[in-house]
C-alpha cells in the first residue's frame, strides 16, 4: 500500500529548481576570465605559420588540453579543466566539449593595423536550450519518482525537501537521455587571434571560442 502524498506547495518545489539554476550557472566557472581583451591581437612579424590555429583546435577536439593551453599566450587559460560545481554541471560541460567541431573559414586575414584572425565554423551543444529541456524532463521524471514510490523516505529528507542526490540523478538521466538526441548542436562564426611571442605563434583565444567551450552561456 503506498503512502499518501500530499502536493508541495511553492517553497518545498523550489529546491529542484534550484538545482537547475545551479546547472545554469556553468559559465562562472570562467568568469575570472572575461577581463582579458578579446580583441583581435597586433603582433610584429610574418606569419609564417597558418597551421597554429589547425593544431590548437585539434588539440580541443582530442580532448588534449593540456596541449591547447601549452599553445596560449603567457597568463591565458581556456578554464575547461577546472571541475564544474555540480557532476551535473560537470555531464553537461563534458558533453558540450565531445560534440566540438572546428572548420576554418578562409586564410588568416592582417589588416592595416597589423591586426591578424582566424574566422572558424565551431559547432557545440545549446545548453541553455538543453538544460530547459532537462528541467522539463527530469521534472517529469521526478513526479512519476514520486507516484510510484513505495516509502516517501527515499523521494523527501527530513526537512521535506526533494532528496539531492534523487534530483541529481533524475538531471543527469535526463541530460544523457536529451544528448543522446542529437538535436541540440547549433554553429556560430568566431574568430581567434594569433600574437608573435619571442619569435612563437601563441593563440590568444576570444569570447566567442569561450562561449563554444561553455555551450553559449557566455553570451
Amino acid at each position: 500500500m503506498k503512502e499518501s502524498v500530499p502536493v508541495r506547495d511553492a517553497k518545498k518545489a523550489g529546491n529542484f529548481f534550484a538545482f537547475i539554476a545551479v546547472i545554469l550557472a556553468l559559465a562562472t566557472i570562467v568568469l575570472g576570465i572575461l577581463g582579458m581583451k578579446t580583441d583581435p591581437v597586433i603582433f610584429n612579424g610574418s606569419f609564417e605559420k597558418e597551421h597554429i590555429i589547425e593544431d590548437f583546435v585539434d588539440a580541443l577536439v582530442k580532448k588534449d588540453y593540456d596541449k591547447a593551453e601549452s599553445m596560449l599566450r603567457s597568463g591565458e587559460t581556456l578554464g575547461i579543466k577546472e571541475k564544474a560545481d555540480t557532476p551535473v554541471g560537470e555531464l553537461v560541460l563534458r558533453a558540450n566539449l565531445s560534440e566540438l567541431k572546428f572548420e576554418t573559414e578562409g586564410r588568416p586575414t592582417v589588416d592595416s593595423s597589423a591586426v591578424i584572425t582566424q574566422k572558424l565554423n565551431c559547432t557545440y551543444l545549446d545548453v541553455k536550450k538543453l538544460m530547459q529541456d532537462v528541467g522539463e524532463l527530469a521534472k517529469s521524471k521526478l513526479q512519476k519518482a514520486v507516484e510510484s514510490a513505495e516509502n516517501m523516505n527515499e523521494i523527501y529528507d527530513s526537512a521535506g525537501n526533494y532528496k539531492e542526490e534523487l534530483v541529481m540523478k533524475l538531471l543527469s538521466d535526463a541530460v544523457t537521455e536529451l544528448v543522446g538526441t542529437g538535436n541540440y548542436k547549433i554553429s556560430a562564426n568566431i574568430s581567434i587571434g594569433l600574437v608573435s611571442v619571442g619569435g612563437k605563434w601563441k593563440v590568444v583565444p576570444s569570447e566567442g571560442l569561450y562561449n563554444a567551450l561553455f555551450g553559449g552561456t557566455i553570451y
